[in-house]
């Protein structure tokens, strides 16, 4: 069977220099295949070449590391798209960041992407940090400190309300108040029912 490549041209009209071609293709040979052609389509302008990998590509080690040696392989920098309703595990993202690709994610606001996907209709009046990034943002992790301030923009311009869980300690609270986010808390610092009152 003829395997069909699908070479998207992408222009960034921010600066007019970084222009990418978006790769549709499936399993490592059938990648590798594409970026060959995209490697003959190259002209001064693009710098860049994305690619749609497929979730199954990323759950096999083997697959992961022969992406690693294409994207050493080209003289393009390599982006990694990835569908926004698919997991994915930290290691293997971090892999392809050390190898110098750029992670994008795909398809935001789909109808496979749940979260992304209420918000975009407006179905959503209340947005839940999980309490897991806040234990990375309590110890100053700067993409959780970022992630919970972009959040909270995104939530003020969606008009939603934005409630943080896990605050546990009374120095979660205190940081909280520091970034201005402490309308809506939950956590073990607030307990549902007065102990005294039992």
């Amino acid at each position: 069977m003829k395997v069909q490549h699908t070479l998207h041209r992408i222009l960034d009209t921010t600066t007019m220099s970084h222009v990418w071609l978006e790769v549709d293709s499936v399993g490592v040979q059938t990648i590798t295949e594409s970026l060959v052609k995209a490697n003959a389509c190259l002209n001064s302008g693009v710098t860049r070449v994305a690619i749609n990998v497929a979730p199954a590509d990323l759950a096999d080690p083997d697959s992961v590391k022969a992406i690693v040696k294409l994207a050493e392989r080209f003289p393009f920098r390599l982006v990694t798209e990835l569908r926004s309703d698919r997991d994915v595990d930290d290691s293997v993202t971090a892999e392809l960041i050390r190898a110098g690709t750029l992670i994008a994610l795909d398809n935001l606001g789909d109808r496979a992407d749940l979260s992304l996907k209420l918000l975009a209709v407006g179905h959503v009046r209340i947005l839940k940090l999980a309490a897991s990034v806040m234990a990375r943002a309590y110890t100053g992790d700067a993409a959780a400190l970022q992630f919970v301030c972009g959040m909270h923009a995104l939530a003020t311009t969606m008009d939603c309300q934005l409630v943080i869980q896990g605050v546990d300690r009374q120095f979660h609270l205190d940081l909280l108040g520091q970034l201005g986010l402490v309308d809506c808390l939950q956590g073990e610092l607030f307990p549902a029912t007065d102990s005294k009152a039992a």
